[in-house]
């Protein structure tokens, strides 16, 4: 079969694609047809340009490197009068960058190409909170400099007896059981240590520290406020391209391609015309896209890639490496349905069909990734490869197949645990060992039995598979969680044991010394 070039170097790319992800080979995908067309593409490249200005307020006055003005009006007309003097000479500053840089593909058109520089003015105003003096009137002491005693300013026999407080010993009765209460000498009433009769019942104000001034938060205590205006440029581009493809697929793909230089490096472009649309300068582009058509054969099923330019790039795979692999999963599925819930034997058959899985590395690193990392693998490693609900219905498959082989392996293990302990216990009862150990060695001898049973059922789950592949399926065991189980039902079968003991003892009337 004669193939063009570009179907070729596609074809190359497909295989370079599938090879490290799956357990399929050139040999195994077959290039049935593969057709090349012209496709001729157009694009419109627009850079607008605009004139913007923004404001900050801010304390102190105007800051030396800005041009200060009067006031807010004044401002106004001075941005107002450099954005027309901009304007004036926006024209020719961009034919003058279109006959310098405009036939360059992917130059675009850049703020230093349309504008002199930054135009920054600013004005300042007395702040009306302190009138310009950077302090104000304490708000807690309402510029007194102090506030109430919180000990003897307060009510006292319906009177305010500043400077004292009532007596914490006679509660202010002045009395006590064995007569005159010495702590207030019968008065009722202490002299107040808080502010110690020197101005009394008052004390110094803890905000402004007696000063009755604190510093002006709306200025930053400076007595002034500034607005600074900026006046800036702004670029915009904007990307229009049309594909005259007639089918759908190839013609949505060129158009929705995000960069003139990306659709240049995929369809040589030479530059149509160049002008001025008011503030924007405008480009058209036109050349012609080669786009091939693959169609391939693989695992008894056809499916079509699409790949665009002269080297073949191929933008969508189309999860054709989960398509690839169907047969594998769809085996998985087969042999799960095969195989009982509790295996008494090595299930071969469903380790062979896990097998399979895990010999294409896209499976294995699929079924190995726990669910939150599975977006994060579709995006990166794996990205076009397959699909986020593919991942996660192989990743659901292979737990469960793993946790039925491991059942095989664990199942009679996990019986002797449950059993032994209580065999231990009736042992130590035998041989007379004091009551008080029986308990220890038999939850002992539980503890050894359960580690050496599941760890003879991992080494002989692994056993099951090559070596490549061994590492993938105690990742994928871990992720399953079915040792836990299986732990688990150990404990409440070593318990059941012990309590099924304890009844049968009980019933024959065997008293436990």
């Amino acid at each position: 079969m004669s193939i063009s070039p570009v179907a070729a170097a596609a074809y190359a790319k497909f295989v370079q694609f599938v090879e490290p992800l799956t357990r399929f080979d050139a040999a195994s995908v077959q290039l049935v047809s593969g057709t090349t067309e012209s496709v001729r593409v157009v694009a419109r490249q627009t850079d607008s340009v605009s004139y913007e200005v923004s404001y900050r307020d801010g304390t102190g006055k105007v800051p030396g490197n800005v041009h200060a003005v009067g006031d807010s009006g004044e401002l106004t007309g001075w941005l107002d009068d450099w954005r027309r003097r901009e304007q004036a000479q926006l024209a020719g500053r961009l034919n003058g960058w279109l006959a310098r840089e405009g036939n360059t593909i992917g130059n675009r058109l850049a703020v230093q190409d349309c504008f002199e520089g930054s135009h920054v003015g600013g004005f300042a105003s007395t702040c009306e909170t302190c009138m310009g003096k950077g302090k104000a009137d304490c708000g807690t002491c309402k510029g007194e400099g102090k506030t109430e005693c919180p000990e003897c300013n307060i009510p006292l026999s319906g009177s305010l007896c500043l400077g004292y407080h009532k007596c914490l010993q006679c509660h202010g009765s002045g009395k006590a059981s064995y007569g005159e209460c010495k702590g207030c000498f019968g008065k009722g009433t202490v002299q107040c240590m808080t502010c110690n009769l020197t101005t009394p019942g008052f004390v110094e104000c803890k905000a402004c520290k007696g000063k009755k001034q604190v510093d002006c938060k709306p200025c930053d205590a400076t007595g002034w406020k500034h607005r600074i205006g900026n006046l800036v440029c702004k670029v915009e581009g904007a990307l229009a391209i049309r594909a005259g493809a007639e089918r759908e697929e190839p013609r949505s793909t060129i158009e929705s391609l995000k960069t003139i230089t990306e659709l240049h490096a995929l369809a040589p472009l030479q530059l149509q015309d160049a002008a001025l649309d008011g503030n924007a300068v405008r480009r058209d582009f036109a050349g012609a896209m080669p786009v091939t058509s693959l169609r391939l054969r693989a695992v008894r099923s056809e499916f079509e890639l699409i790949a665009y330019g002269e080297h073949g790039d191929i933008r969508d795979f189309k999860n054709v490496v989960g398509n690839l692999l169907e047969a594998d999963v769809t085996g998985l599925q087969e042999a799960l349905r095969e195989t009982s819930f509790l295996p008494l034997r090595p299930c071969g058959p469903l380790n062979e069909a896990l097998g399979n899985c895990l010999r294409s590395e896209v499976l294995s690193q699929a079924v190995t990734t726990p669910p939150s990392g599975q977006q994060a693998l579709v995006s990166g490693p794996l990205k076009n490869a397959v699909s986020v609900e593919f991942v996660a219905d192989v990743a659901r498959l292979a737990r469960r197949a793993v946790s039925r082989s491991f059942r095989a392996h664990i199942l009679l293990p996990a019986l002797i645990v449950a059993v032994l302990p209580t065999l231990a216990f009736f042992a130590t009862m035998l041989l007379g060992v004091s009551r008080s150990s029986r308990l220890p060695i038999a939850l002992g001898v539980a503890v050894v039995v359960a580690v050496l049973a599941e760890l003879w059922a991992r080494l002989r789950l692994r056993a099951q598979f090559d070596a490549r592949q061994r590492d993938a399926v105690s990742r994928l065991l871990k992720l399953s969680r079915s040792p836990w189980w299986w732990r688990a039902g150990m404990v409440i079968g070593v318990l059941l044991g012990f309590i099924g003991a304890h009844a049968v003892l009980v019933a024959a009337g065997v008293e436990m010394r």
